[in-house]
């Protein structure tokens, strides 16, 4: 526990101390004593096994109350915190629809563009002010995912956005603001601009956003959320929080009753999507509707949570990694402007519809690769359910936490050898490759692509080797889709307006933090603005 707290604090990456201990025994299963009185955490560092748990062993392994731990009493009603059954199927069923191809299109795409043109609106003014210098992006891509969330969530009901009142604040400046912005610090160092206000319930999701970060590098994070929870600070917010959304939810069925007869045409928001299914689930099920619930509450909270968390960390690791390779980020610009052509040649960005419609096979391998090193979520956890559940012939106690790791061995470094014997046979026939130990560890998005010998084109092949970052299964990530919709807008319009360029030596490292999500330790950003 000591070892883990003094890694912790010397390099804000909690997570990464259980990497290093497969790392420093050499095994592909090891326990750690982290808690005060309570059992070991089991260590899973081996991306067959782990696949084979996710798919194939649902029953012996389920999802782990670790969540709860960590997550306190914010959110006991979300699905995330459930084991696998009728409960969590239920609650699953009232969101299934947000992720399908229509919604995300006709809904999600339009809000999510805008405020990637936001962002891009913003830093062509700080580009200006920076002066060549680089500046910090950390919060501008949280805001970039908070914008696009919220909107996708709550549709026109809530105007208020996060980078529209920074874009105002930074075009108010006289030129004293702009020296003062240089004063005092070195060339390398990178510009930190004032933030501008937003509104009250943004700043209670970034309350609440803080707060699940202090509980998740706590060894005692139960304890830790008991005292958080009688600071008035974070009493307020979670009260504030519950009452918004509830508002939100409140304006949609009034909506939704007021077009009685539109079938799905009204649907302009998340909340709107599931106050019409809550109505069409309970008419089949022959009970009165239930629309302000907490359950429901925590079901669109946890959604715009957790969406934007995982994307504005995933948008910084892009950057992080397009800027050291330049010749990555070369080349998709190129096949960028390739595919996208007519816009290219009428000097303007390609719309929505022609992101969605393009297919660029080394778009996508670009993506998987930033996932596959960067990976936003550390580590995925299990419990054992059964009393006779094995992983690698070692017997696993019922109510034992199994870490399985999404960076380290066999995903980001050479894999540990294992003898066959020991593994569970539904491993064998594993249709996923594994990654040469040469260059597992280099960005190297070439690796996610074959050549297809009929047209000689290259074809982007998902099961090219270990990948673990939206996790597998039933239990995977529910907004998987969402999010890599939102990925894909959003690294095709910034490297269509923007050249990144190198950052100093002590800006340009890829270690990271552990916060809700795993950001970069230094989000920071040089750019060119490009012309056409």
């Amino acid at each position: 526990m000591l070892s883990l707290a003094k890694h912790a604090t010397a390099t804000g990456e909690p997570m990464d101390w259980f990497r290093q201990q497969a790392m420093k025994h050499n095994s592909p299963l090891c326990q750690v004593f982290v808690r005060p009185f309570a059992p070991p955490i089991v260590l899973l560092s081996d991306f067959r096994e782990v696949q084979n748990m996710m798919l194939s062993r649902n029953k012996e392994f389920d999802r782990s109350r670790i969540f709860r731990d960590i997550l306190g009493d914010a959110g006991p009603h979300h699905h995330i915190m459930k084991k696998t059954g009728p409960e969590w199927a239920n609650q699953r069923k009232l969101l299934n629809d947000l992720m399908t191809p229509r919604f995300m299109h006709t809904v999600a795409a339009p809000h999510i563009y805008a405020g990637v043109e936001s962002l891009i609106e913003l830093w062509e003014i700080k580009i200006e002010l920076a002066e060549g210098r680089p500046f910090d992006a950390d919060l501008d891509a949280y805001y970039l995912a908070l914008d696009a969330v919220v909107a996708f969530s709550y549709g026109a009901s809530y105007p208020h956005r996060a980078l529209l009142p920074q874009i105002d604040l930074l075009r108010s400046f006289q030129p004293k603001d702009s020296a003062r912005l240089h004063q005092g610090s070195t060339e390398d160092a990178a510009i930190r601009f004032p933030e501008a206000k937003v509104d009250r319930a943004l700043k209670d999701t970034l309350t609440m956003v803080k707060t699940a970060e202090v509980m998740q590098a706590s060894v005692v994070p139960r304890l830790t959320w008991w005292w958080l929870s009688k600071t008035p600070k974070i009493r307020n917010a979670w009260k504030a929080r519950d009452e918004f959304v509830a508002g939100q939810i409140q304006k949609a069925v009034e909506r939704m009753h007021s077009m009685n007869d539109a079938g799905d045409e009204w649907l302009g928001n998340a909340v709107d999507l599931i106050v019409s299914r809550e109505r069409e689930f309970a008419k089949k099920e022959d009970r009165i509707p239930q629309y302000v619930t907490q359950v429901i509450i925590e079901e669109v909270f946890g959604f715009t949570m957790a969406g934007h968390e995982s994307s504005s960390s995933t948008i910084l690791w892009a950057l992080k990694y397009i800027t050291s390779s330049p010749e990555v980020q070369e080349k998709l610009r190129i096949l960028l402007r390739r595919s996208h052509s007519a816009a290219f040649v009428e000097k303007r960005a390609p719309t929505v519809e022609e992101i969605i419609r393009a297919r660029i096979p080394y778009l996508d391998a670009v993506m998987d690769e930033v996932l596959r090193l960067g990976s936003p979520i550390p580590f995925l956890a299990r419990d054992a359910e059964t009393d006779d559940a094995e992983i690698l012939g070692v017997h696993i106690p019922k109510g034992t936490i199994v870490f399985a790791h999404t960076l380290g061995p066999s995903m980001t470094s050479p894999k540990i050898d294992i003898e066959d014997k020991l593994r569970h046979p539904a491993s064998e026939g594993s249709k996923t490759g594994e990654w040469s130990p040469e260059d597992v560890a280099i960005f190297r998005p070439e690796r996610w692509l074959t050549l297809n010998e009929t047209t000689q084109e290259e074809e982007y092949n998902p099961n090219a080797g270990p990948f673990l970052s939206f996790g597998l299964g039933q239990r995977g990530c529910f907004g998987r889709r969402l999010g890599l919709f939102e990925f894909r807008i959003s690294l095709t319009l910034l490297l269509w307006h923007f050249e990144f360029l190198p950052v100093p030596e002590a800006l340009s490292g890829l270690e990271a933090r552990d916060a809700l999500t795993r950001r970069p330790k230094h989000a920071v950003v040089k750019a060119r603005k490009l012309s056409y």
